[in-house]
């Protein structure tokens, strides 16, 4: 579709370019949002990112630059159902992925992240499973990820293509290990112009039962493609620990819907005796969840559900509090909207926009997740940019004890919806 950019956004667009000393040949990317409205730059030869912030009005508020060792997830916006969680018509088939060859396709409770995962059947036959993401810009770097459990007689593998076929390779590939265990398979590639299809499933004839789940689809900097697979820190496990699945709330933290008018933000449970509503003061999107309290208490809750014994998470939100007593997150196992036996941060109430964050085990009970519990009193509490992320032992045992994953830096490395900058600012 072809877009119109205002000339206030090529202004910005100028000043930017002129801030890297860009030359007229620079080949600069743009991606859109559902609005029309510049989402990010890639600035392909200065191995830059600019990422635009806009109020509710559309207009350009903040321009982030963003260095050499940026990436930015980008599946929901190429791709489409990377999760696999919906099936709309009940073909079997994930919404919006494709069945190639005599592929038998049905949604698995035997899933990674969420509720399903997709799972893939052929007898002494072959096939593929895909989606067609559509012409890229030629010469960005990419990162595509997926996690996979194969049982099979034959190969299975990812694969890349621009051929237009449910089997070329050509962009790159992975070749699954079938021993019937959840791994992880990556594959780095270059747009070249023409339309990518990514296969996510391509089997050689034979008898093969896959589940595939997580799909992470990343747009990379050149630096950060050239260290892929030659430096250690970008290789193997040390990669997938990097680039983690992503949000489990699916971007339900960003408090944008109230289909019900209730107040309440979709997905959210809110308890006791609060006034809520969606505030237009908000650090991500249009809006954030807003709690008021005149002398009792309130939570702001989700129930989550099982998740998988000993499998580790961390929770993260963003708010503004101004209290006469206390105001917490917390998550728990009790099926309650106050426990906080797996852990609780307690908010500063100097109404200024904070961060706060809760690594936990899970113990296999459900799990209920409170963004803000409020104690009885005075408060006026703004939630925004909820997530969670499920991370490796390593990872939750360097969390609050190592520099590079306390603080800013641990918040940079878990931004909400935006890009991640593995090594610090640039």
């Amino acid at each position: 579709m072809k877009k119109t950019i205002s000339i206030f956004l090529i202004l910005q667009m100028i000043s930017v370019i002129s801030m890297f000393g860009v030359h007229a040949q620079e080949i600069v990317s743009n991606v859109y949002d559902s609005k029309g409205r510049i989402s990010y730059s890639s600035f392909l030869s200065n191995n830059k990112f600019v990422e635009y912030k806009y109020d509710k009005n559309g207009n350009t508020i903040r321009k982030n630059l963003w260095g050499d060792n940026a990436y930015k997830k980008m599946s929901s916006i190429i791709g489409r159902n990377e999760s696999f969680e919906t099936d709309n018509n009940q073909d079997g088939i994930a919404d919006d992925w494709l069945i190639s060859g005599q592929v038998k396709a049905s949604m698995s409770s035997d899933s990674k992240y969420g509720k399903y995962s997709q799972r893939l059947e052929t007898i002494d036959d072959g096939g593929a499973f895909r989606q067609e993401l559509g012409n890229l810009s030629a010469g960005r770097h990419f990162l595509v990820m997926l996690d996979y459990k194969a049982n099979a007689s034959n190969t299975v593998s990812m694969r890349l293509n621009d051929t237009q076929t449910d089997w070329g390779l050509n962009l790159g590939y992975n070749y699954f290990i079938t021993d019937n265990t959840w791994r992880t398979a990556y594959v780095k590639f270059t747009s070249t112009g023409k339309p990518i299809n990514l296969v996510a499933a391509y089997f050689d004839p034979g008898s093969h039962v896959v589940n595939i789940d997580g799909l992470r689809l990343y747009e990379i900097t050149t630096a950060v493609y050239d260290q892929i697979n030659s430096n250690p820190e970008y290789t193997g496990d040390s990669l997938i620990e990097k680039f983690s699945y992503g949000d489990l709330l699916d971007y339900k933290g960003d408090f944008e819907l109230d289909d019900n008018n209730d107040g309440n933000a979709n997905g959210w449970n809110v308890d006791g005796h609060s006034v809520s509503s969606l505030s237009h003061e908000s650090v991500y999107g249009n809006t954030s969840q807003q709690l008021e309290l005149d002398g009792e208490w309130a939570s702001l809750n989700q129930e989550l559900g099982t998740l998988t014994e000993g499998s580790y998470y961390l929770f993260l939100v963003s708010y503004k509090a101004t209290s006469s007593t206390t105001v917490s997150m917390r998550v728990n196992d009790t099926q309650t909207n106050w426990g906080l036996n797996l852990g609780y941060k307690y908010f500063k109430t100097d109404d200024t926009w904070r961060r706060a964050h809760i690594k936990f085990q899970a113990t296999g009970n459900p799990i209920t997740i409170i963004g803000a519990y409020l104690d009885s009193g005075v408060s006026k509490v703004q939630v925004d940019g909820a997530r969670l992320y499920k991370i490796s032992e390593s990872i939750y045992n360097r969390i609050d004890n190592e520099e590079g994953y306390s603080g800013d830096l641990l918040y940079l490395k878990y931004p909400y919806n935006s890009f991640n900058e593995i090594l610090g600012d640039t």
